[in-house]
């Protein structure tokens, strides 16, 4: 299935100990998994590696990352828009 989007986002699931590694940014009131949006330069998994990164401090390898799923979704903050997110799994982080 072919679906429109205007927003490309990739996203890393960390989960440990039965725990789910969630972010929230100041003045929101809901939490996400940390990524951000595909540079044009990159893949997803490039992205998932350098958000997780920037936004977390946690170090992920290419090799580690496993495909989670797929999802279209209107986009929280911008009515009208439309957003293509990849999530991405972790076997392994280091950070």
């Amino acid at each position: 299935m072919n679906r429109k989007y205007n927003i490309y986002k990739a996203a890393g699931i960390i989960i440990v100990e039965k725990k789910l590694l969630v972010t929230r940014e100041t003045g929101k009131e809901y939490f996400i998994a940390p990524g951000g949006r595909v540079e044009k330069a990159e893949d997803p998994k490039q992205t998932v590696i350098r958000e997780l990164f920037e936004e977390v401090n946690i170090v992920v390898k290419h090799k580690d990352l496993e495909t989670f799923g797929e999802f279209y979704a209107e986009a929280a903050d911008i009515p009208g828009s439309w957003l293509k997110m990849v999530k991405r799994r972790s076997k392994k982080y280091y950070g």
